[in-house]
């Protein structure tokens, strides 16, 4: 489940919005914890979980030296809709990882409640299963 603030939570919505990005500094969900076609839950900040979306390719960032946001922002930026927030990388300037999740199939349910008292904007509801018969 992940919680998501506007604008960016309507143009996920709206389908203009096709890559999820999740920056921090510490190494926290959902930084290799999630795969592709996993389901995301979309939560409004303080709100209902409104919908849900299939994830495509998943790529993980490591702040280093070949790495920054220049090549990420020439990239990604437009499908991340990162020019909704003109602070969008100067917010996150202090971040050392990244997880960027492409958004596939998504749909909107009935809003529905979810009790979830702490800040966290990223919750693994299910771990996948890490053994496999196959």
């Amino acid at each position: 489940m992940a919680v998501f603030n506007e604008p960016f939570l309507s143009a996920i919505i709206e389908k203009r919005k096709t890559i999820e990005s999740r920056f921090s500094v510490n190494r926290i969900n959902p930084f290799r914890r999630i795969f592709k076609d996993d389901l995301v839950l979309l939560k409004r900040t303080a709100g209902n979980i409104i919908g849900f979306f299939q994830c495509g390719n998943i790529e993980f960032w490591v702040k280093s030296k070949g790495a920054n946001f220049e090549k990420l922002e020439s990239k990604y930026g437009n499908s991340m809709c990162t020019y909704l927030d003109e602070n969008f990388w100067a917010n996150r300037e202090s971040s050392r990882y990244g997880t960027l999740i492409e958004i596939k199939d998504c749909h909107l349910l009935e809003g529905f409640s979810i009790s979830k008292q702490d800040r966290t904007t990223w919750v693994v509801l299910k771990e996948r299963n890490k053994l496999s018969i196959f």
